[in-house]
């Protein structure tokens, strides 16, 4: 997964790692025979919605950091931070990983690819249960999804 940026803030987020806004409507893409994505159109539409997944987190981290008077978010202002991934991030990250599960799996590496999104269930679920260690060790969250990721061939979806 492409790691999940907050804009300028200079925080990032390993979150959005792997998820981002499926990237337009199928075409002429190759699929697999039984009507269900070859894993290079998998990978493809995935990163797709890691590289808009991290674009809507741009604009809605800067969005809140103009709302509450802020330059940016750092650890002397962990309340912010904490506040910034549940609203922003944790979000973002769930209809990333809705976006992608809804792709279907892949024809070849479908094992990867739930393994995958298993993982990044469980790094939101971290997230909700201790927003501070999302937002201070974010790449730790995300490490076993983000390793996943690039076993699958993410290029946008992985850091």
């Amino acid at each position: 997964m492409g790691a999940l940026r907050l804009g300028g803030l200079g925080l990032v987020l390993a979150a959005s790692i792997f998820i981002a806004g499926c990237g337009g409507g199928g075409g002429d893409s190759p699929q697999a025979d039984d009507g269900s994505l070859s894993k290079a159109e998998f990978v493809k539409k995935a990163d797709a919605v890691c590289a808009s997944g991290e674009k809507e987190v741009g604009s809605k981290s800067t969005a809140f950091l103009k709302k509450n008077g802020l330059k940016e978010v750092s650890e002397s202002s962990p309340a912010q931070g904490e506040e910034l991934i549940e609203t922003v991030a944790i979000p973002a990250l769930q209809r990333q990983v809705d976006e992608i599960r809804a792709l279907g799996l892949p024809s070849s590496g479908a094992g990867e690819a739930e393994a995958f999104l298993n993982s990044a269930d469980e790094a939101i679920e971290t997230a909700e249960e201790n927003p501070e260690k999302m937002f201070k060790e974010p790449l730790e969250v995300l490490a076993k999804t983000d390793e996943i990721g690039k076993k699958i061939g993410f290029k946008v979806c992985s850091n």
